[in-house]
Order: structure tokens, then sequence, then C-alpha cells
């Protein structure tokens, strides 16, 4: 093999190893983002969780649906909570 033929050897290696590592970063960056919007997703469906909680809880019931919808969500909820240890479920609900 002559210097020439190693030297493009050596350039095509280089390149290869390049084109890897840019591919495992766009895959690490994929993975941050799936990852981040998850999360968002799960936050955003806590806040609704909790406003909805809140209105349920400052308003005065004024029908026997009302009141029997709020049970059915506080029932809902903890069912939802029921297997989170007590050390958890003081977190979440804060």
């Amino acid at each position: 093999m002559s210097a020439a033929q190693a030297a493009n050897a050596r350039a095509a290696a280089a390149q290869a190893k390049a084109a890897v590592a840019e591919t495992r970063l766009e895959a690490e960056h994929a993975s941050q983002i799936a990852s981040c919007e998850s999360g968002n997703s799960v936050r955003k469906g806590g806040v609704k969780l909790r406003n909805r909680l809140y209105r349920a809880s400052t308003q005065n019931p004024e029908s026997a649906r009302q009141r029997q919808d709020n049970a059915k969500l506080i029932a809902y909820i903890r069912h939802l909570f029921a297997d989170v240890p007590p050390v958890l479920r003081s977190r979440v609900a804060g």
C-alpha cells in the first residue's frame, strides 16, 4: 500500500468515525427532546388536575349532581395514587 493509499484510508476511517459520532449525538438529542416533551405533557396534566381540584374545593356545589361529580373525581384520584408511597404522595399533592 502506498503512502497516498494509506492516507486516503486513514481519512476515510476518520470520516466514518465522525459520521457515527454525529449519528449518536443526533439520537441522544432526539431522546432528550422526547423525554422533555413527555415530562411537559405530564406536568400539563398535573396542572389541569390541580386547577380542577382547586375549583372543586372552593366552590360550594349547588346541586346533588355537582357533589356527586366531585366525589367521583376524588375517588378516581385516590385510586390513581393508591400505589404511591405516602412520602411521595405528599410531594405529588403539593
